[in-house]
């Protein structure tokens, strides 16, 4: 599920959506995301995109620039 969220943040969902997409509550969607980030010591989810991106969870081409 961590992947999940980290897939949708990179098309620039914010953890609202992605609650409402997922069916989960916003704290759900939040504590997946910092378990992430401890997980891979990045410290927001604009890092936890880029290593998800190169560890390939991430197609570059689907990444939304904010």
């Amino acid at each position: 599920r961590q992947i999940q969220v980290l897939r949708l943040l990179a098309q620039g969902l914010v953890f609202e959506q992605i609650a409402k997409e997922m069916f989960l509550s916003v704290s759900t969607v939040k504590h997946y995301a910092s378990d992430l980030y401890s997980k891979w010591h990045v410290k927001n989810r604009y890092e936890a995109i880029k290593r998800g991106a190169m560890l390939g969870y991430i197609d570059y081409n689907l990444i939304v620039n904010e």
